[in-house]
């Protein structure tokens, strides 16, 4: 069986169309974000993140914390780039191959090579203004994802994310299309 991939950048809504798909067709769903924090738990990825990008991401649990390590990521490209490449080869392995047709949501789906296994790319599009209206956070991770015109462009099929009505019943008309051709 294959992936269906949903990507498209913070806060534009991947996880709303993957809930709705999941309630409506039951698929099941995989977050990469889910799968992410699960390796950041492994000892060896604990011990490459401490040892090439701080050891002051370390809780004294011996956990890694994410929200110092992401402060640090997101404020230094050398250190996104160590730990991206740290944690998306474990990723890759980590990932499943589905049973039955199955959602991967993620903005990263391309950047950590798992295009190949995903049958269709549907980009979820919003705008900026929307975004950050309702998830200021957002503003500091926009600068390290890919643009909004490159998201557009790596999609087979785009969704825009203008209302929530509109978006639900566009979202219900794609899937149920990209189910009758899904193997």
């Amino acid at each position: 069986m294959t992936w269906l991939g949903i990507i498209g950048r913070v806060g534009s809504g991947k996880s709303t169309v993957a809930k709705l798909v999941h309630e409506t067709f039951g698929l099941p769903i995989v977050e990469l974000d889910h799968l992410g924090w699960a390796v950041l738990e492994m000892p060896d990825v604990i011990a490459a993140i401490t040892h090439q990008i701080s050891p002051n991401v370390l809780h004294p649990s011996g956990h890694i914390d994410r929200k110092r390590l992401g402060t640090i990521v997101f404020h230094d490209p050398v250190a996104l780039q160590r730990l991206n490449a740290i944690s998306h080869p474990v990723i890759r392995a980590q990932l499943p191959t589905p049973t039955t047709p199955s959602v991967l949501v993620g903005a990263l789906i391309d950047e950590i090579g798992l295009r190949d296994r995903c049958q269709t790319i549907v980009t979820v599009d919003r705008a900026d203004s929307d975004i950050l209206a309702s998830n200021p956070k957002a503003a500091t991770i926009l600068p390290h994802q890919a643009s909004r015109e490159l998201f557009q462009t790596r999609g087979d099929w785009t969704l825009h994310n203008t209302t929530p009505t509109q978006l639900r019943t566009d979202t219900l008309a794609l899937f149920k299309r990209l189910l009758r051709t899904v193997h």
